[in-house]
């Protein structure tokens, strides 16, 4: 049986690619636009460099910098930040809807690097960031708050390596 994580990867144990993704995520969230641009022209150079010692197959996971993209455009990053969050809140429903967009599906299944396999499609967007968030070394979380009867489910998201 598959052991499900409590605590997101640290840095040390992500692959490269990984580690791009979560960086520019992590600055999106901390609101740091010019550096978030660097990290973009990094993964834009690492896909040029795998394009180029690739053949055939590999050409596919070489999409670096378009799994990049769709994360920092969805908002991610920003909701990412440990912090509770109803499943009706704007960002959640923003950052589901991107990623549940057939552009978002193409990107993700053309980059078999990173495993997603989206969930959640219709009436349970949640599941779709917290697979996006778990492939990328983070965890995902809930929690039921309020009286017996009326009680809300909330969620949260953590990207992997330290606040």
């Amino acid at each position: 049986m598959r052991q499900k994580r409590t605590e997101p990867l640290p840095y040390n144990e992500l692959d490269p690619w990984r580690e791009v993704l979560v960086r520019g995520l992590r600055l999106q969230a901390a609101g740091a636009q010019r550096e978030v641009e660097e990290t973009k022209l990094t993964a834009m150079g690492l896909t040029q460099q795998a394009k180029v010692g690739s053949a055939g197959a590999d050409l596919l996971s070489a999409n670096l910098d378009a799994v990049h993209e769709l994360l920092i455009t969805s908002g991610l990053g920003k909701l990412c930040d440990g912090s509770f969050r109803s499943g009706d809140d704007p960002l959640v429903k923003s950052v589901a809807a991107a990623f549940q967009s057939t552009d978002a599906a193409r990107i993700f299944s053309n980059a078999n690097w990173l495993q997603v396999q989206l969930k959640g499609k219709g009436d349970k967007p949640i599941r779709t960031i917290g697979t996006v968030v778990r492939c990328l070394g983070g965890v995902s979380d809930s929690r039921r708050e309020g009286p017996r009867g009326a009680q809300l489910k909330r969620y949260r998201w953590i990207l992997p390596g330290e606040w």
